[in-house]
């Protein structure tokens, strides 16, 4: 046999070997759900607003320096990718203005569209041949996108090498939602390598499982075990998928709930023995052996035999608890005659409708929904986002977003990923009604308070009431009245108001009174209170009678002005 035989044998066995291994890790991805990965820079419409923001300041310093053409360019790319960016279109009316101006004084100074491009290309070239990547990709993105034809070939060999170099500098710094950004531009020119696309494929399965922690331990251990099959030294994947097993495990014990903590101390000394680990599985055990139901703010058990809470006789009941020793809030949800149960980790809580989701903000991490069929949750909203709310079909989640300059924006994200999220404008406290009509505090040219708008007609917002500090919580089930809370009297007190702007007070206390939820059926409210002094819900009938104390909370309370009360059927 020669040798050239022999090599093309081993090459072909090579090929052969990583093939099945493509297609071991493919089935992986496609279990795992993860071609629905959208978190982090790696988001379209993030990347995109990242990418205006970007030639914005490229035009600004275009401008001073007195490059019109350059300034021009990019002010014109950044109304491209948002024809809304606030100052872009003024910006490029200065532009044009002080090149009309220079052309009466001069004109022989006047410069093309095409020479424009030509000196963004120059200015490309000069950061490419620098291995200024981020630069180099920027402006060459910029001339293959104002004009596909110039140097085509240049330009897009160009931009593949600059993006596939940067997205592996950045992969190898641990920056993995950039470079995966990069090495996804890089991709859309010409196939990656066989390595690369394996490094990439890593990186996504190690930030899906990232994106769990802390929010859903079963998920986050599912997720890094994924990973640590087939890559057991990619980053700290093992050291993770370990200490995901034992804070799972510390979070069940924390609470007095020791039976499902066993296992999981046991999984995690099975991948490495650890002396305080094991003393850990031995208190678990001993406390599991001798449990008895636990109160969780002193009248309400975690588990065990189904509980009766007074004034909660239809649907379920969702609420926040905070947890002084970690910080961090968890959603219990209740209903008539079973135990409740620990539904996700964060807060400002919203059921779908006629759905098993529920939406719901992490701290510092953005707003989740999780299936509660499933416990599958994602991120569908990113850093800065809160008061998540339901459209009426449950296939779309209005919340709060903060931008940039520190304005609170109401957005609207599509479950399915399918399109951006929509801007409606300046607001914040948005709750979706039963007919399609959003509630949220804004202002308008005569002052602030609750605003109605259907977002899917084209009619113009209606404002009910006249305190920036009029805060809507819950729709009746016929959509007709808003319940929120106001501090119009010296201190916060409920309120109804209706569609035509007539407002009643439900209830009044010398304490604070928060957050209303409406039942299901239309004729209650249950609501948060410190008036005995410590926090706990109530319920009251919509007229003001039958004032009900519910769940006593505790010392251990969440800001209630800052949180939501959710109740569906």
């Amino acid at each position: 046999m020669s040798r050239t035989s022999t090599g093309v044998r081993r090459i072909g066995v090579a090929i052969a070997i990583f093939a099945a291994f493509a297609c071991v890790l493919l089935s992986i991805l496609l279990a795992s759900g993860f071609f629905g990965y959208r978190a982090g820079l790696s988001d379209r419409a993030d990347r995109q607003a990242q990418e205006a923001a970007q030639f914005f300041q490229k035009g600004q310093e275009d401008l001073q320096a007195g490059r019109l053409a350059l300034a021009e360019v990019d002010f014109a790319y950044v109304l491209r990718l948002n024809p809304d960016y606030p100052d872009a279109a003024q910006q490029l009316q200065e532009v044009r203005q002080r090149i009309a101006d220079a052309q009466r004084v001069k004109p022989t100074a006047t410069t093309s569209l095409a020479d424009a491009i030509r000196q963004v290309f120059d200015e490309a070239k000069k950061a490419y041949d620098t291995k200024d990547w981020e630069n180099a990709v920027a402006r060459l993105t910029q001339v293959h996108r104002l004009d596909p034809a110039f140097e085509k070939n240049t330009v897009e060999d160009m931009l593949f090498e600059a993006a596939y170099t940067y997205g592996l500098q950045l992969l190898n710094q641990d920056r993995l939602e950039e470079g995966l950004y990069y090495l996804e531009q890089a991709a859309a020119l010409r196939p990656l390598d066989i390595q690369t696309s394996t490094q990439v494929e890593y990186a996504k399965m190690y930030l899906a499982a990232r994106g769990y922690w802390n929010v859903n331990w079963d998920r986050a251990i599912e997720r890094f075990g994924e990973l640590y099959a087939i890559a057991p030294g990619y980053k700290d994947t093992f050291e993770r998928y370990v200490t995901a097993h034992v804070l799972y495990a510390d979070s069940y014990t924390a609470r007095g709930d020791f039976c499902p903590a066993p296992s999981l101390y046991q999984a995690a000394l099975a991948l490495r023995p650890d002396p305080e680990v094991q003393s850990k599985l031995d208190g678990s055990t001993a406390g599991c052996a001798s449990a008895t139901p636990v109160p969780l703010t002193g009248t309400l058990p975690i588990s065990g035999t189904p509980v009766v809470v007074p004034g909660i006789s239809v649907g379920r009941l969702a609420y926040p608890v905070y947890d002084d020793a970690t910080g961090t809030y968890t959603i219990y949800a209740i209903s008539p005659g079973r135990s409740p149960f620990a539904a996700a980790t964060g807060g400002q809580p919203a059921w779908q409708p006629n759905g098993p989701s529920l939406a719901y903000r992490v701290l510092g991490a953005g707003i989740y929904v999780i299936d509660l069929s499933t416990g599958q949750a994602s991120l569908v909203a990113p850093a800065g986002s809160a008061w998540p709310t339901w459209s009426p079909d449950g296939t779309r989640v209005a919340y709060t977003q903060l931008d940039p300059a520190g304005n609170f924006r109401i957005m609207i994200a599509r479950l399915d990923g399918s399109a951006p999220a929509i801007d409606l404008g300046s607001g914040k406290y948005p709750v979706w009604g039963p007919t399609g009509v959003l509630a949220y505090t804004g202002c308008d040219s005569a002052g602030c308070g609750i605003t109605i708008d259907n977002p899917d007609d084209p009619n113009p917002p209606a404002r009910l009431t006249a305190s920036i500090n009029d805060t809507p919580a819950s729709w009746s089930p016929d959509g007709f009245n808003v319940a929120y809370y106001s501090d119009a009297d010296g201190d916060w007190d409920i309120y109804f108001v209706n569609t035509a702007g007539g407002v009643v007070q439900v209830v009044d206390s010398p304490g604070d009174d928060a957050t209303p939820a409406w039942s299901p059926d239309g004729t209650h409210i249950a609501f948060a209170s410190n008036r005995d002094g410590a926090w706990a819900i109530y319920t009251i009938k919509f007229d003001g009678t039958e004032l009900t104390k519910a769940i006593e909370l505790g010392p251990s309370s969440p800001n209630w002005l800052n949180e939501r009360l959710a109740w569906t059927p």
